[in-house]
């Protein structure tokens, strides 16, 4: 019984070493994709809001990052709104199911993990507005 409950902790943590390590490094945002939020809204609130994020993520694009720790410490580096880098310092965990990324920066937000590999990670929230992020790891 000691057995099988020894190798059940190490598949676990296995298992959740295995998806920190592959969260833990540097993260380009390369899109933000509204479209879901966008069919839940009138004809001219769209495209009132797809001008204003399209401009939005304009300013953001190529220079937002998310550095992930494996002390569950993230550092977020991303223009302000004169085009200024800044640095915003944070948590991030994931639940026990490691499907869900959760981040503490200036909001609690929750993310659920569609994609993530070597090379890209893909998040999508239900909050609103609701949207999908897509980011490459970049290469150090």
């Amino acid at each position: 019984m000691k057995k099988i409950l020894l190798f059940l902790v190490v598949i676990l943590f296995a298992a959740c070493s295995d998806t920190t390590s592959k969260i833990k490094g540097k993260w380009k945002l390369e899109e933000i994709d509204y479209s879901n939020y966008f069919e839940s809204v009138s004809e001219e609130v769209r495209q009132f809001l797809q001008e204003q994020m399209k401009s939005e993520f304009k300013r953001l694009k190529n220079k937002t990052f998310f550095e992930f720790k494996l002390d569950n410490t993230v550092l977020l580096e991303a223009p302000d709104f004169v085009g200024k880098q800044t640095l915003t310092n944070g948590k991030w965990s994931v639940n026990a199911s490691k499907d869900s990324l959760f981040l503490e920066l200036a909001d609690s937000e929750a993310y659920k993990i569609i994609t993530l590999n070597d090379s890209e990670m893909v998040l999508t929230t239900d909050d609103a507005p609701n949207r999908v992020l897509r980011f490459s790891k970049v290469k150090r």
